[in-house]
């Protein structure tokens, strides 16, 4: 993902100590999101294969349809961590292109 941040002159020229400080936290806001980004995704993984384990047990019959029934949430609740952390990454990149006069 391509960052905003430290990509526009205005950052480093703008000479108001508040204004900087102001950019910078906007950049940590964006780079925060790109890092829930990755965890989510690194979630959705884990709880494929959980799925995938559990729905292999169940065939072997080893495990129970309420068992892939429980592991069924944990799926969806990962995949929609996911949405909502690219819509803040939205929502940062919006927020520091208004900053910027973008």
């Amino acid at each position: 993902m391509a960052s905003l941040c430290g990509s526009d002159p205005r950052l480093r020229l703008h000479g108001d100590r508040t204004g900087i400080l102001w950019h910078l936290s906007r950049c940590t806001d964006e780079n925060r999101v790109i890092s829930a980004i990755s965890v989510a995704e690194q979630a959705i993984d884990s709880a494929q294969e959980a799925f995938r384990v559990t729905d292999a047990q169940l065939q072997a019959g080893t495990a129970t349809a309420t068992d892939l029934l429980e592991a069924q949430p944990a799926l969806t609740q990962a995949r929609l961590n996911h949405l909502r952390a690219q819509c803040e990454l939205a929502i940062a990149r919006a927020s520091l292109r208004r900053s910027l006069g973008r």
